[in-house]
């Protein structure tokens, strides 16, 4: 591996990182939230939630991390990543009505909640600085 590729995969490493940890520090505390904010018979609901929007959300941040942002393979992954997404909600949607285990309407609502708001950290983290490019032309 060259070292132009090694410092490219610590970078995109220490990104899913701080990634990882914003993630989950805004999963547990919305979840938190709605958690309260719920009835008793409604709260496994948004558990589940929770519980699938953040391994998903890591899984396809990885994912998204490793190739170069704006090269063809990046908008594959971003495009690939919109599409589990969507088959994870609508997975969900189809699990939840058909086996009333859980509340369909919270769980739903909580999944997709937490589905966007993690899908909002993404570009934040993502985002080259000009820090990140000064240091790179140093190196």
């Amino acid at each position: 591996m060259s070292r132009a590729r090694r410092v490219e995969f610590r970078d995109g490493l220490a990104r899913w990182v701080r990634y990882a940890a914003l993630a989950t520090a805004v999963t547990l505390c919305l979840t938190a939230v709605v958690w309260v904010a719920t009835a008793p018979e409604t709260r496994s609901g948004v558990l589940l939630a929770g519980a699938i929007a953040l391994p998903l959300q890591l899984l396809v941040f990885a994912a998204m991390v490793v190739p170069r942002k704006g090269s063809p393979a990046f908008l594959g992954m971003w495009v690939g990543g919109t599409f589990v997404r969507l088959l994870a909600v609508g997975g969900v949607a189809w699990l939840a009505t058909a086996r009333e285990a859980v509340h369909a309407g919270v769980t739903l609502l909580s999944l997709v909640g937490l589905l966007f708001v993690l899908l909002l950290l993404e570009p934040w983290m993502l985002r080259e600085t000009s820090r990140d490019r000064i240091q790179r032309t140093e190196r």
